[in-house]
């Protein structure tokens, strides 16, 4: 009773590869052990024996570029694999439902929004070589409306990694009719919403 509360328009905010192969083909790699069963209805739209996978990739989204996708921890990563010898460069980013965006001080890109900034952590750009992991120097550039990756010397005979990093993210379902009056994120990742 007495309490106000205020309402914060709700977002959507839709990452879109610029110029990406549609038809690119995917693939699911590191096999698991398990086996899922879907059954939908009529016996002829069940599923049985369906293998799972550890990662997913897009094979050459952009020339020389897959993008992969997998799970770490309790969240879902992806990465942009740039084959030897392809050009970084291509690789362009569009964000509708964004008010605007900045790249910080700490290299970190930050997407404004009417319900608040969703973060973007300056990205890890590396190589794998003689099984060691090398940092390279890099992070996100902007274009107008669009992201671009910025990546200084690296060497062009191996593969180059991109790893962009969300900073937070989770999925709350139900009805249409929920509503969220408030948040809180512990140390550990768990959403306390109210």
């Amino acid at each position: 009773p007495g309490a106000t509360t205020t309402e914060t328009p709700a977002t959507v905010v839709r990452m879109r590869l610029v110029g990406a192969e549609a038809t690119a083909t995917i693939s699911g790699e590191a096999s698991g052990t398990a086996r899922h069963h879907y059954f939908l209805g009529a016996p002829l739209r069940a599923r049985r024996d369906v293998p799972t996978f550890g990662r997913v990739r897009y094979d050459e989204v952009y020339p020389g570029v897959s993008l992969v996708f997998y799970g770490s921890e309790r969240e879902l990563e992806y990465d942009f694999v740039v084959a030897p010898g392809a050009d970084p460069g291509v690789v362009q980013l569009d964000f509708s439902g964004a008010d605007g965006l900045r790249v910080d001080e700490t290299g970190d890109l930050v997407i404004t929004t009417a319900a608040g900034d969703l973060r973007l952590r300056r990205s890890h750009i590396y190589q794998e070589i003689d099984r060691a992991r090398r940092p390279v120097e890099g992070g996100y550039v902007l274009d107008g409306t669009r992201v671009r990756f910025r990546v200084a010397a690296w060497d062009a005979t191996q593969p180059l990694v991109i790893d962009p990093v969300l900073g937070y993210s989770t999925y709350l379902g139900g009805a249409s009719s929920d509503q969220g009056f408030g948040v809180a994120v512990d140390a550990l990742g768990n959403a306390y919403v109210t």
